[in-house]
């Protein structure tokens, strides 16, 4: 993004102002006294930003009066963000919970107790922002935040209701449809309601003072309000309880009957307008200009555009040919400008002033609007196209405010709009194959927790199956456990043992189910293969267990474990492994990373990579590693696409492209630069070749 205009801007899509809510209620004066709020700034005024330390000397003299030792001359705002609300990790996490609620034995009392357990957290998230407002010396400052606390409270206390009625299972039709109606309700508000979403600030600057001998020095002042304006949190995470509930009552009120959502186009247009707010447009110009404006509509973009990080150069002649630069960060939330690291770049002569060149975007691609894209799609195609970011620390600060868990509920949405339920079929694949892959024998559990089996002798063959070998496999998690063996992860944390011995047949021979394991409260688990287990903790650390008795189902004392062995891992879309300590993740933007863990074997933290071998990957609906290189991946559509990445051991090789979920290949530096990773050379692929359709 070579520049931004950091003015405020006011969102298109709210143009309604609802002060009845679920309640008759006045609205609350949201307006100070005339005279004290400011005005928007234009393009050309002050985006009232400050250093963190700077900052910290401001909202200590809000708070106690203090002035500070230095001669500190600053003109910013102090936020709620700043003062006492984190970023949205709270969010993130309650939307993971609840996406994976719907792959359980009880996705409704999942869904409900993570909606229990994230209106508490945020009840003392809020208790804590008050106190932190309160404590600003300032009655206007305080008067408009808390006006602002008390609706989202009032919301809050709606969505509490709901979850209580719905949590006595209600059998009547028309109480079920009640319910749902006033989920939908309560969150059209956060869609027609702008002033929920705009949060007052308190402008502070330095002043000149004359004292009484009439010397002069710095003292900080209040100078009212800046104008209110678009911070995400914590609105958002108050929305997202809205949704999630809208949605369970939706799933509840269905009976597991689709077309209770498809039928209703009213319904389906308003789930959609829904998952629309929580996408980024694929065409949005992130860098607007004035003679190119393109404001934003959506809550991503709205994130986005104020954002911004940049490489601003330090030298203004080069020295031997070497120019030194900083890579800059500015929060228009937490009102910051912060250095992030310094680089140096080359110029040809020392007589030559210090520029950069940065990219800029691609074509814009083509896009039917009649068709819209939203969610993941729509961020993939909208990453496509973008210039690449300057600074890595941009997208991180972004996915700070929420755009993840905004990307997770829109796919939620869209999901739930289009097919009239959000559970997904799980589908898994055992090791069994060898290296050339055939045959291939591939499970899937319906969502009545049927198990069926399928065979493949070749690519060119036809499927053999489906075959039920068993029922009642409602577990939160399935995963290969080496050879005809597997682990599935019950509710309440046990891990139990199977091996299928009709796996060649399709027959119904079993071993198990052993309790092998308890406690598996993670956020995640995938194979390893061969009793490998890797876990994902809530906090996205990566824990190695290695199971010995997982050919033949020992106990729980036949483990090796845990060890930790990484973090930041609950970032990825997609986690899975061909073995071999061969480990392939999917980031939200469809990046391939490889990884290969070195220290495997015995759970040591020695690794190689990542690297980024592809690219479009978050459209798949389930990917399957089946070993060697070779990966089975589902579309949206049902096609069953396979893969072979000959260079699986190694990641790449040589020089040039990556390919690409799609088979286009990709520039490998473009690669790179959107996602983060090390691009060496070219990572040699077979496919994509479709084997099936109907999944």
């Amino acid at each position: 993004k070579p520049f931004r205009l950091m003015a405020s801007r006011h969102l298109r899509k709210l143009i309604f102002i609802i002060c009845g809510w679920l309640i008759l209620q006045p609205c609350v004066a949201m307006k100070a006294k005339s005279g004290t709020v400011r005005s928007d700034p234009t393009p050309q005024e002050t985006s009232y930003l400050s250093t963190e330390d700077a900052l910290a000397q401001v909202i200590k003299y809000a708070k106690f009066g203090t002035q500070p030792n230095t001669d500190l001359v600053v003109d910013t705002g102090i936020s709620i963000i700043s003062v006492g609300f984190p970023p949205a990790g709270l969010v993130l996490g309650f939307a993971k919970q609840f996406v994976l609620s719907g792959s359980g034995n009880d996705p409704l009392g999942d869904a409900l107790k993570a909606i229990n357990a994230h209106l508490a957290e945020l009840d003392q998230r809020l208790d804590k922002l008050e106190k932190e407002i309160k404590a600003i010396r300032n009655q206007q400052y305080q008067d408009e935040n808390l006006a602002r606390i008390r609706h989202l409270r009032l919301l809050g206390k709606a969505v509490e209701d709901g979850k209580d009625q719905l949590g006595l299972l209600p059998t009547s039709n028309f109480d079920k449809q009640t319910i749902a109606n006033q989920a939908g309700t309560t969150a059209g508000l956060f869609l027609d309601d702008p002033d929920l979403w705009k949060w007052s600030d308190l402008h502070v600057k330095t002043v000149l003072i004359t004292d009484a001998d009439g010397k002069k020095h710095n003292e900080l002042t209040t100078d009212g309000l800046l104008a209110p304006d678009f911070e995400p949190i914590p609105t958002f995470e108050y929305y997202a309880g809205v949704l999630a509930l809208w949605i369970s009552a939706l799933e509840y009120a269905s009976g597991g009957d689709p077309k209770y959502v498809t039928n209703n186009k009213t319904l389906v247009n308003d789930l959609l307008r829904h998952s629309a707010f929580l996408s980024i447009r694929p065409t949005w110009h992130e860098a607007d200009s004035l003679s190119t404006p393109d404001p934003p509509q959506n809550l991503p973009e709205e994130i986005m555009r104020r954002v911004n990080c940049y490489v601003e150069p330090v030298s203004k002649y080069p020295t031997n040919g070497v120019c030194n630069a900083a890579r800059i960060c500015e929060d228009g939330f937490r009102r910051t400008r912060t250095t992030v690291d310094t680089m140096q770049f080359s110029m040809p002569a020392n007589n030559t002033l210090c520029t950069l060149s940065m990219p800029r975007p691609k074509a814009v691609p083509a896009y039917d609007e009649s068709r819209p894209l939203y969610g993941s799609n729509a961020i993939a195609l909208w990453q496509s196209w973008r210039a690449p970011i300057a600074v890595a620390k941009e997208d991180e600060l972004e996915q700070s405010y929420g755009i993840e868990a905004m990307t997770l509920l829109a796919d939620r949405l869209e999901r739930l709009a289009k097919f009239g339920t959000t559970r997904e079929q799980f589908i898994g694949t055992f090791g069994t194959t060898p290296v050339n892959y055939h045959p291939a024998f591939v499970y899937a559990i319906a969502n009545n927790g049927n198990l069926l089996w399928y065979r493949q002798e070749t690519n060119a063959s036809k499927w053999s199956g489906p075959r039920q070998v068993g029922n009642g496999w409602k577990f939160k998690d399935v995963i290969p456990a080496g050879g005809n063996s597997f682990y599935a992860l019950a509710e309440d944390g046990t891990l139990k043992w199977y091996r299928h011995d009709g796996f060649n047949d399709g027959s119904v021979a079993w071993k198990g189910p052993v309790d092998v394991g308890s406690g598996w409260n993670f956020a995640k688990i995938f194979s390893g293969g061969d009793g490998l287990v890797y876990a994902i903790k809530n906090d996205g650390t990566l824990l190695w267990y290695r199971h010995d008795g997982f050919a033949d189902g020992g106990g729980v004392n036949t483990w090796e474990g845990p060890k930790v062995v990484g973090s930041s891992w609950l970032q990825f879309k997609h986690v899975f492994s061909g073995g071999q300590g061969i480990i392939y993740a999917v980031k939200p933007d469809g990046q391939l990373l490889w990884y290969r863990h070195d220290g495997y074997a015995r759970g040591d933290s020695k690794w190689t990579g990542p690297l980024t071998v592809g690219s479009g990957w978050q459209n798949f609906s389930a990917i399957i590693p089946v070993g060697d290189g070779i990966i089975l991946a589902i579309n949206n559509d049902g096609k069953m696409l396979w893969y072979k990445h000959t260079d699986y051991a190694t990641g790449t090789s040589g020089s040039g492209n990556v390919r690409s979920a799609g088979g286009r290949s990709t520039s490998a530096a473009a690669a790179r630069a959107a996602a983060g990773a090390r691009v060496s050379g070219t990572p040699h692929w077979e496919g994509p070749t479709e084997i099936g359709s109907g999944w």
